[in-house]
């Protein structure tokens, strides 16, 4: 609340009291290690993590710390979320490698990661974009215009998808043509009166 209230000093204090109490639950230490880190305080943070970890393993707190972590650390963030996989194997974590590779432009690396989560979910638009503009920065553009086609397929009728997929294209700068039509689609589904 004193984060909210943009009241600083408070806001430390209590993340100090939290670090100074002894919880059966973890959530008080990731609690002032999200304080800590919003106040650039990362030394600290990294302790309160610590102590949530050591107090009880789970896999929100190790998502946490990797969202924490400067975009820099690509190794701390990529292992928190390897850990987080490890106490539960969710399909989102393994995007979020994914993601992360994709982000550093290490685009055979994230693959293995999109191919697992699109195992587990095929339908997540989202994933198959970016697996999609992987491909492309690989020059395998056959296999990127087939997850492109999919989700075209999928979002049809949805200018968020399409505007999705528009958007990632030209951020990484693949298939500028096809992202332009992606982009037209989904400005005349927004023009639609009964859309």
């Amino acid at each position: 609340m004193y984060r909210k209230l943009k009241k600083s000093d408070l806001a430390l204090q209590e993340a100090d009291r939290l670090m100074s109490l002894s919880f059966q639950d973890p959530f008080g230490y990731v609690a002032a290690a999200k304080t800590y880190t919003a106040y650039g305080k990362h030394e600290e943070a990294r302790r309160a993590f610590d102590k949530a970890i050591a107090t009880k393993a789970q896999p929100y707190i190790y998502l946490n710390r990797a969202e924490s972590r400067p975009q820099s650390d690509v190794a701390g963030r990529v292992s928190d979320l390897q850990e987080a996989l490890k106490l539960n194997p969710d399909p989102d974590m393994l995007a979020l490698i994914g993601d992360m590779h994709l982000e550093l432009g290490q685009f055979e690396a994230a693959l293995p990661s999109f191919d697992k989560s699109l195992t587990a979910d095929p339908k997540d638009l989202e994933t198959r974009i970016h697996r999609g503009v992987a491909f492309a920065k690989l020059g395998k553009t056959a296999r990127a215009e087939a997850d492109f086609a999919f989700v075209r397929a999928e979002a049809e009728n949805s200018a968020e998808g399409l505007a999705h997929m528009c958007r990632d294209k030209a951020m990484h700068n693949v298939m500028l043509e096809s992202a332009l039509v992606d982009c037209d689609r989904a400005n005349s589904l927004l023009d639609r009166p009964d859309y």
